[in-house]
């Protein structure tokens, strides 16, 4: 299992349990609200003085509200943050293939440098190398003609 899972599985669980604390309250809330159809009555009739462990639906109806609005907010963080990320991502992408057309360019241009002295070494060796043999040949001709002269 990679760490990436298990931090997720944490994460998971730690949400599960955190959801389960939720919901229990919830439901005591809930229960406490039937049990008072009003305040100070119950479903028998007796009148009930509200302890503190009762809700009261008002205060019900705030908690409620107050959850809601807590998940819309976490939500839309949620969402912007995955806005911020994707453009981003974009951002990344853009820059990328940027760099990827520059780098490409410069590679062009160095192939060409390249292959510009390389065809100019070529012209001057082959110079070079023509001169040589013109030289040779003249040492040649002179050695002849020393040969030639010489008394046998």
């Amino acid at each position: 299992m990679s760490a990436a899972s298990l931090d997720a599985e944490i994460i998971r669980t730690e949400f599960d349990s955190a959801i389960e604390r939720v919901v229990e309250r919830l439901t005591a809330l809930e229960s406490s609200v039937s049990q008072l159809t009003r305040p100070g009555t119950r479903d028998d009739g007796h009148t009930a003085e509200p302890s503190s462990e009762v809700v009261t639906q008002n205060e019900f109806r705030l908690f409620k509200w107050l959850g809601s609005f807590s998940l819309a907010a976490m939500l839309a963080g949620f969402g912007f943050l995955y806005q911020q990320i994707a453009d981003l991502r974009v951002d990344v992408e853009r820059q990328f293939a940027d760099l990827r057309v520059d780098v490409e360019r410069q590679f062009a241009d160095l192939r060409v440098d390249i292959e510009r002295q390389h065809r100019d070494l070529l012209q001057e060796m082959n110079a070079r190398y023509v001169d040589i043999r013109g030289e040779i040949g003249l040492l040649r001709e002179r050695v002849t003609g020393v040969e030639t002269r010489a008394p046998t």
